[in-house]
């Protein structure tokens, strides 16, 4: 009889809440539905700052436009989660020679670095908020002058002028020595042409 009674009650217990359902007494997480996929895909404004404070952090400088525009870009479509792109920072070489400052230099030969790069590469003047970005980092030793000089000459700037002064004088001979060269020898063609026409 007290069987009996017990069926009874979950039968009506049945009918009046449509039955029992087992994942509405489980964590949303062990319910059947799917695993949090963690921190949701930061907007492009929200990855730039990210970035930002990633170089600061792990380069000890501010993000080179470059860098930011490719890492901010990866963030805000999912290509790259924060961390990787945190791990793809201090794996660099950049961040070991920071550590290490490998190939640190005088603030005066970073100067000149910089002058002579942006004149050969880009036929102008860095402007001073290029200065200030360039001048830690090769001072630092965080990069070499080589890689410097790659840099400029990847640089859409370096690209859109095709092929550059820069790419066709020799290393360590400025475009000012390579204006007197090419006035002398004027000077000497025309000197010989002059003296054939005698």
């Amino acid at each position: 009889m007290a069987i009996f009674s017990v069926f009874s009650a979950i039968s009506e217990f049945n009918k009046q809440t449509g039955g029992l359902n087992l994942a509405n007494l489980l964590p949303s997480n062990q319910g059947g539905g799917e695993a949090p996929q963690g921190s949701p895909t930061p907007s492009y404004s929200e990855a730039v700052e990210i970035v930002k404070r990633l170089y600061r952090e792990i380069l000890g400088r501010e993000a080179d436009a470059g860098g930011l525009e490719a890492n901010a870009q990866s963030l805000s479509n999912g290509t790259l989660s924060e961390e990787q792109v945190r791990r793809n920072l201090q794996e660099s070489l950049e961040a070991r020679n920071y550590q290490t400052g490998q190939y640190s230099i005088s603030t005066e030969e970073a100067h000149s670095i910089i002058n002579t790069g942006y004149a050969k590469y880009f036929l102008r003047t860095p402007t001073s908020s290029e200065v200030n970005t360039w001048l830690p980092i090769l001072t630092s030793g965080r990069w070499t002058k080589a890689q410097f000089e790659a840099e400029l000459l990847n640089a859409p700037e370096s690209k859109s002028r095709g092929i550059s002064i820069g790419s066709i004088i020799p290393s360590g001979i400025s475009i000012t020595t390579m204006a007197i060269i090419g006035v002398v020898g004027l000077i000497v063609v025309g000197f010989f042409v002059y003296m054939f026409k005698k």
